[in-house]
């Protein structure tokens, strides 16, 4: 038995932008093809179904349904997911949750901890977790003899993205050793260590997810192996413009794109150039600006993560990890349009 393990979807992602429902829709087109020509009838989705914890713009939940939760019954799926922290309404329960919103047979979202049994193989279902329920959970995994667990997790020392590590999460690794596979939504990137795989999100949300793999997984009870099918279609892009050899230009359609000038005299012929490209949003950067980045990069922070934590660093404020956690969590709610 093959089963198709899907990390964060995040509808409604960066303000309900609608753009990015041309991009998801795409990706579950892609996703849902998949299971046709493999014969999948199983999908695990690692939480953070939704993007807003406090509410649900009817625009982005009709849009789900049509793309993502009506195609369960349609094509005789079932989907197993849980509750992520974008799912539910107070920070530190589970109790009250998007899954209220759904009522589909062929839906099952899990908000305590579960085991469910597939072929040869046990699976632990392991929401969010939160003060709420943390007693429960631990219990709960200390007393387990599956062979699985799937979860929402939020461990030290993994990448939350590609470059920015969690330094103080709410568990530690070693609580799940127990385990033979840990598949884990939560971080953004894709990444494992050991028995551990932070799966990653689907499709690019943010320039953050600009270069990084996404996709979805697909473990074999039987052979024990996991792998991972890319998605290709990408939603922020980066060209170089040099009017002497203009470039091939991919799919633009919808997407976010920066462009870098390399060399351009003719503005006449610029204008012309942007005139026909079919972007979402376009940002121009001079070339000269970064070689000089590229040229001091050693001298200077990275990211806007890099430049909190050097203040951080040479400031005399206390419980230094905490205080970079807390203001990386914000950061990225913010880029991420979260209310």
């Amino acid at each position: 038995m093959k089963i198709l393990i899907l990390g964060d979807t995040h509808f409604g992602c960066r303000n309900d932008n609608p753009v990015f429902y041309y991009h998801f829709e795409k990706f579950y087109n892609m996703m849902f093809q998949y299971c046709i020509e493999n014969n999948i009838d199983t999908i695990f989705q690692l939480g953070d179904l939704f993007d807003k914890r406090k509410n649900i713009n009817f625009k982005t939940l009709e849009f789900a349904k049509n793309v993502f939760f009506d195609k369960f019954e349609k094509m005789n799926i079932q989907l197993y997911s849980l509750t992520g922290n974008h799912d539910i309404f107070y920070r530190e329960s589970t109790k009250l949750n998007s899954s209220i919103v759904l009522n589909n047979p062929f839906i099952k979202i899990f908000d305590k901890p579960y085991t469910i049994h597939l072929d040869n193989t046990t699976i632990d279902i392991v929401p969010w977790i939160c003060k709420d329920n943390k007693e429960e959970i631990l219990s709960f995994i200390n007393n387990s003899t599956s062979d699985l667990c799937f979860g929402h997790l939020e461990l030290n020392n993994f990448p939350m993205y590609k470059g920015i590590v969690s330094e103080s999460g709410k568990m530690e690794e070693n609580i799940f050793s127990k385990y033979e596979l840990v598949c884990t939504g939560h971080y953004h990137t894709k990444s494992n260590k050991d028995n551990i795989h932070y799966v990653g999100t689907p499709y690019e949300m943010t320039w953050m997810d600009y270069n990084d793999p996404k996709g979805f997984h697909i473990f074999d009870t039987i052979t024990r192996e996991l792998s991972f099918i890319i998605n290709n279609n990408t939603v922020f892009e980066v060209i170089e413009y040099d009017e002497s050899n203009l470039p091939n230009l991919p799919d633009l359609t919808n997407k976010f794109l920066k462009i870098i000038i390399k060399n351009r005299t003719d503005h006449y012929q610029f204008d012309k150039f942007l005139n026909g490209l079919n972007c979402f949003d376009i940002k121009i950067l001079d070339n000269e600006v970064v070689q000089l980045i590229e040229s001091t990069e050693s001298d200077i922070p990275s990211s806007t993560i890099d430049v909190i934590y050097q203040y951080i660093d040479n400031s005399s404020i206390d419980k230094k990890i905490e205080v970079k956690d807390f203001l990386k969590t914000l950061y990225i709610e913010t880029i991420n349009g979260v209310e």
